[in-house]
This record gives structure tokens, C-alpha cells and sequence, in this order.
């Protein structure tokens, strides 16, 4: 892989990361939650690991994140909520490699950014 080929895959990787990143975030603001690092990622961590994955709405952070933000979302909220909808069912749909590499990917860059 030259050096540029290794540049354009590390920019596609970064957007990945900040999509996921910006849904959960926007996920938490609209639950009126605060969107802290660790809030993020448990988001993307407690999301459906398939598009028919069956939770329970009580013990799952991101079930219960979805009902607040659905419950307190304006009328001008419908199209971001549809917009984040759509990417928590693109994350579901994920092969499970590239799940858990984009989960450890936005935990190494919250953590590190502690440092």
C-alpha cells in the first residue's frame, strides 16, 4: 500500500469515527442527556449488534437514549432523528470486525484525549 493509498484509507477511517461519533452525541442532546465521552461510547457500544436485534428498553443505555430523544424531540428535530436513525442501523449492520475496530478506534481517541 503506498503512502498515499494509506492516507485516503486513514481519512475514510476518521469520517467513520466522527459519524459515529456526531450521531451519538446529537443521539444525547436531543434525550436532553449530556453528550460526555464516556456517554458517546456507551452508545455505540450498547447498540443493536443486528438490524433485528431484539433489547430491553430498561437495561439498554441505548434504548433508553432512543425513547428520550424520540419523547422530547421538537418538530423540527424529525429529520436529525431519521438522519440518526438511519446511521444506528447502518453501525447494526456492520460486520462485527469493523464494529469492534471502529468501538476500540473512538475509545482510543476519547481516552487519549484525557491524556
Amino acid at each position: 500500500m503506498n503512502i498515499n493509498a494509506k492516507n485516503r484509507w486513514a481519512d475514510i477511517w476518521q469520517a467513520e469515527c466522527e459519524r459515529a461519533a456526531f450521531n451519538a452525541a446529537a443521539m444525547l442532546h436531543m434525550a436532553r442527556m449530556y453528550p460526555n465521552k464516556a456517554a458517546i461510547l456507551e452508545i455505540i457500544r450498547s447498540a443493536p449488534r443486528s438490524p433485528d436485534e431484539e433489547q430491553d428498553p430498561e437495561a439498554s443505555p441505548f434504548m433508553r437514549c432512543v425513547r428520550a430523544a424520540r419523547t422530547l424531540a421538537r418538530p423540527y428535530d424529525e429529520d436529525l432523528l431519521r438522519s440518526i436513525s438511519e446511521y444506528f442501523f447502518h453501525l447494526a449492520s456492520m460486520k462485527p470486525a469493523r464494529r469492534a475496530f471502529l468501538e476500540a478506534s473512538i475509545a482510543g481517541v476519547l481516552i487519549g484525549a484525557e491524556m
